[in-house]
């Protein structure tokens, strides 16, 4: 005990013999703090002395920061080195010496220069100075084939779960398990990368989303990537474009892509609309009556129409022109193609159902006309026309229904599709057997109909003004509404 007395005494005298001493820097000119101390101070002070940890109070990312000193008041006296206790510290002639020897972040002392740069900044009125020019990043496409989530959130009402995947902003439905959007930045869509977009729809940010989460309310949503958050606002339905088709329509199809819609009018004309653009396309003539019913083959490059002229019609898209056609026993009030679009189901005014294969549909080919001579006196008579071949008949007729069909809607992923009847009913039938597993009764004409996204749900509404839900695959009905469902107070199982 008797020597740590004298040992603690010569403290002082030990640091002020470690004391550095400042070297002129022989710049030539005025210190410029962000070009000749900033990088001093990033390698030797900032590991604990930054914005985010600011040790003693203080931080020296910043002159203003600087300026303002910590828990051991001013660190820095404008023109005043030698009263600046920064520098005493820095050239660990008083205590704590700093950077603290040894250290985590491997800071080394100044050196008698950089000690010199300081008192020089500090002679000179330890002025800001220019500012650092902006930091220019070398950003690249994140691979497609990245699809990782690192992060996660719940939307308040519990429908929908956002994703940060890779970088992308992606939500699902809980009820259907499915994919239901892919956020988009518009700004990123003009980024270019050897000469080509490096960002394109569904990309949210540059970087991996790290952050997703909901407002109370669920109307936003803040994504944060690197260095930046934003913000998503929830959009409620609104109209995009109009078009004006200039006659009443009759039938509506898009193709699978959701690229290209077709619109059949009341004149018999039908017109193409190019839904990536909102232009509208050619115009398909032919048809003498109303168009009924239209359809896109599965690939998108056929469109199939029906109507009030007996005939059931194909065009090719890419050209916009008539491909073949044939007679049908009725006028038609509905379509609907296969899922391998080798099948074309027409609904009769009849109440009928008929199923047709598509290639039947094609125009025959052309046979050359035999050239005749009169016959001589004498000659034997010549052979007579062969017969017209018959026209082609349905692969098979479905019946069973009470009223014409309106509407014909595909089942995904199987061989199943369903009819809307003017009888009050929406039937479950099979396209290959014409077989009937299954009917929902809403008691009036069936105005139209629809498929929940998982294909499980049914849902109609009729001419009475009632609509109702029904599971697909037992019949059960699960919900009845009638007006507003958000009045009527509809509920669902």
């Amino acid at each position: 005990m008797r020597y740590l007395l004298p040992l603690l005494l010569l403290l002082p005298s030990l640091v002020n013999a470690q004391a550095i001493e400042p070297a002129d820097p022989a710049l030539g000119r005025k210190v410029d703090f962000y070009q000749d101390l900033f990088p001093v101070f990033e390698a030797k002070c900032l590991a604990c002395h930054n914005v985010k940890d600011q040790e003693g109070a203080l931080s020296l990312e910043s002159v203003p920061a600087i300026l303002k000193g910590g828990d051991s008041g001013v660190v820095v006296v404008a023109g005043k080195p030698d009263e600046s206790l920064l520098v005493k510290l820095v050239a660990r002639a008083d205590e704590p010496a700093m950077p603290p020897l040894p250290n985590s972040a491997q800071a080394k002392s100044f050196t008698p220069r950089e000690l010199g740069i300081l008192r020089q900044w500090i002679q000179e009125g330890a002025t800001a100075g220019s500012p650092p020019p902006a930091s220019t990043l070398g950003w690249l496409p994140v691979p497609k084939q990245t699809r990782a989530i690192h992060s996660l959130a719940l939307s308040p009402n519990g429908q929908f779960i956002a994703a940060g995947r890779a970088n992308r902003v992606v939500l699902f439905d809980t009820a259907t398990k499915a994919e239901v959007a892919s956020l988009t930045d518009p700004a990123l869509l003009s980024v270019m990368h050897n000469g080509a977009p490096m960002y394109g729809a569904g990309e949210s940010h540059r970087d991996f989303v790290h952050a997703v989460a909901f407002s109370p309310d669920g109307d936003w949503l803040a994504s944060a990537g690197y260095r930046i958050v934003k913000l998503w606002r929830r959009q409620s339905d609104q109209e995009l474009n109009q078009w004006d088709a200039g006659q009443p329509v009759s039938a509506l199809a898009v193709n699978a892509e959701g690229s290209l819609a077709a619109t059949g009018q009341a004149d018999g004309s039908i017109r193409l609309w190019d839904l990536a653009t909102s232009q509208p396309g050619a115009t398909l003539t032919g048809h003498t009556g109303g168009v009924r019913g239209l359809g896109f083959s599965p690939d998108g490059s056929k469109l199939y129409s029906t109507g009030d002229d007996k005939s059931l019609r194909q065009w090719t898209i890419a050209d916009a022109a008539a491909a073949g056609q044939l007679g049908l026993p009725n006028e038609a009030t509905a379509l609907l193609v296969s899922k391998d679009g080798t099948l074309i189901v027409t609904a009769q005014a009849d109440n009928k159902l008929l199923v047709w294969d598509a290639s039947a549909v094609a125009p025959a080919a052309e046979q050359p006309a035999e050239e005749t001579t009169p016959a001589a006196e004498g000659d034997q008579p010549a052979a007579e026309a062969a017969p017209a071949p018959e026209p082609p008949k349905p692969v098979r007729e479905i019946g069973g229904h009470g009223q014409p069909v309106t509407q014909l809607l595909l089942v995904p992923g199987g061989d199943e599709f369903l009819t809307a009847c003017r009888d009050g009913n929406v039937r479950l039938v099979n396209l290959m057997n014409g077989q009937v597993p299954r009917a929902f009764n809403i008691g009036s004409p069936v105005l139209a109909m629809t498929l929940s996204a998982d294909a499980e749900r049914i849902a109609a509404v009729a001419e009475n003004g009632v609509g109702r839900i029904w599971n697909r695959a037992n019949g059960q009905q699960l919900a009845e509404f009638k007006g507003d469902p958000a009045l009527a107070g509809a509920s669902y199982n």
